[in-house]
């Protein structure tokens, strides 16, 4: 009776050890932006005079380019015509390559020479980098930014608690000064973002509404 129980009490000991590796195994790593194929994140933008908008971001599909490369395509609408952005997410960075808007029948492409690096996947307190490039449509314009991941901030927003990763981004456009900052959370992505001006007056801010993801 005495081996017996041993033997069901190591065999107990055994299986609840191969769930947990299981379980530890199966935990995905950290993962900030872009996220799933056919999640979609609803945002509810103010400006600082009142006027408010909405906008809502898809990530359609992937798109393998030439080269190899996987684009994330996501349709972004503030109600009156879409407009696209392709992502790359090379080891560790989330990489912005082009824009196309839509309106009145016309399409104007923005292409980002080099692509920029928008974000580290993950981000750690502390990280900054900078980009320096041009954005080619139309006309060419000289673009220089600087990112700085300030820490982790937890965050407020319509939809919810938040504990984010709170990024500033300082730089010039065609000479003139800008600033943004934004809120990203794991597994959900951006949760909050504020634009200011050339004089540092803040314009714009975007939260997140609702945020829904397809099944597994």
């Amino acid at each position: 009776m005495l081996n017996q129980k041993r033997f069901w009490g190591l065999f107990l000991t055994i299986v609840l050890v191969m769930i947990g590796f299981k379980s530890f195994a199966q935990t995905p790593p950290p993962d900030y932006f872009p996220l799933p194929v056919g999640g979609v994140w609803e945002y509810q933008a103010k400006t600082a005079d009142g006027k408010q908008s909405k906008l809502t971001i898809k990530v359609e599909g992937l798109e393998t380019q030439s080269d190899g490369t996987n684009l994330y395509k996501t349709e972004n609408n503030l109600g009156f015509a879409p407009f696209y952005i392709w992502y790359s997410k090379p080891s560790g960075l989330v990489k912005e390559h082009q824009q196309l808007y839509t309106f009145g029948g016309n399409n104007t492409e923005y292409r980002l020479e080099p692509a920029k690096t928008i974000l580290k996947n993950p981000p750690t307190s502390g990280d900054s980098w900078t980009w320096e490039g041009k954005e080619i449509a139309v006309m060419t314009t000289e673009v220089k930014e600087n990112y700085r991941v300030v820490g982790i901030e937890d965050i407020e927003v319509p939809a919810g608690k938040f504990s984010t990763f709170k990024l500033e981004i300082e730089g010039t456009k065609a000479g003139k000064p800008f600033k943004k900052v934004a809120w990203y959370g794991n597994f959900i992505g951006p949760i909050k973002w504020q634009i200011f001006d050339d004089q540092g007056t803040l314009k714009t801010t975007t939260e997140l509404g609702k945020y829904t993801f397809p099944p597994n």
